[in-house]
């Protein structure tokens, strides 16, 4: 999904820790967030997922712990259903409770 390039974390009702959240392509001209870790050596499109706002280091990342679910992964080898990944502020749009 490409959207307008608007960060949501600037003005009111910008999400905060703890918030749900859904990863969004911005700009088709600007390459998605992937996140690269152990399990990912290659890396892996974070676009569409879903997950909860950990840490927001502004202006350039926010943490978040990623559902593995919303990106077609099962449970990791350690049974973790969720990952930890950080995004630019611009990809992330707050999805209502």
């Amino acid at each position: 999904m490409v959207v307008d390039d608007v960060n949501l974390f600037e003005g009111e009702g910008a999400p905060t820790r703890g918030d749900k959240v859904r990863v969004l392509w911005t700009d088709d001209s600007d390459a998605p967030s992937v996140s690269y870790d152990d399990e990912f050596p290659d890396g892996i499109c974070l676009a569409g997922a879903t997950g909860t706002v950990g840490t927001i280091d502004l202006p350039t990342r926010i943490v978040l712990r990623v559902d593995r679910s919303s990106l077609g992964l099962g449970p990791s080898g350690s049974g973790e259903e969720t990952m930890f990944a950080w995004v630019r502020p611009r990809e992330v749009a707050k999805m209502d409770e």
